[in-house]
């Protein structure tokens, strides 16, 4: 990640040379401010994602499976799952009655080991915003599957203010985080860049270790040595990546 100025103005680039977020003006006066900002939330997000647990024994235990959607039909426990190449996922458009319709798809988490688990599914897009709205957190017993957004259809496709053009693509990221205990997903939620990260506190007030590694890694708190009662977690990262054919 670098900044490249340029008469008064500033943009981030990624390590790709890509522009990140819009360009921001006035870089010698309030719009310092506004980069720095801009380079924590990059930061944190990045964070996030990286966000592991090495040598966990739940390693493996809950599995995240993409099913392809089936319009006006609830999902089947054993339909088969899409497959990844290179440890990608890739959803297409189609084309239909003269216009680009987005991918859909259910999500299905399943529960592999003797023991109740407590997931929650993290999704990261290219905007470098995080939310839980598909699966904010629930225990899933051994054994037994539980579906994102109670299994109804997830629209996959390109943001908003996108042009919808042969060609154009979008990334995703679904983080699987699995604990033996609960914890708060909203110490994890980040806007869109270039809006303001508002520190946040589980309404049900949890504070064990992993809520302290997100407010740590989303909102640069300092906090105790030891972040929070101990139990063990795993991650697992899904990457997604939508297209436009053409």
């Amino acid at each position: 990640m670098r900044v490249a100025t340029r008469r008064g103005r500033a943009r981030l680039l990624g390590p790709d040379g890509a522009p990140i977020g819009d360009e921001i003006r006035d870089i010698d006066g309030d719009g310092a401010t506004r980069m720095v900002r801009r380079l924590e939330h990059v930061a944190g997000w990045r964070q996030v994602l990286a966000l592991d647990n090495p040598g966990s024994t739940l390693a493996g235990a809950v599995s995240v499976s993409l099913v392809a959607a089936v319009p006006g039909r609830r999902p089947d426990p054993d339909a088969p799952a899409l497959l990844a190449r290179e440890g990608c996922y890739r959803l297409e458009y189609a084309r239909r009655d003269g216009a680009w319709v987005a991918p859909q798809i259910h999500v299905r988490l399943r529960n592999r080991r003797g023991k109740r688990l407590y997931c929650v599914l993290l999704n990261l897009s290219g905007n470098y915003r995080i939310h839980a709205r598909l699966f904010p957190g629930d225990f899933v017993d051994p054994g037994e599957i539980a579906w994102a957004v109670r299994g109804g259809p997830i629209r996959v496709g390109l943001p908003r203010s996108a042009p919808l053009v042969p060609g154009g693509r979008s990334r995703d990221w679904l983080k699987l985080l699995v604990a033996e205990e609960q914890f708060g997903a909203s110490a994890f939620a980040m806007p869109p860049l270039g809006e303001d990260v508002t520190a946040a506190r589980d309404v049900n007030g949890l504070d064990g270790l992993l809520d302290r590694l997100g407010r740590r890694a989303v909102h640069r708190e300092m906090d105790e040595a030891e972040p929070g009662r101990a139990y063990d977690w795993a991650a697992l990262v899904l990457p997604i990546e939508t297209v436009i054919p053409g």
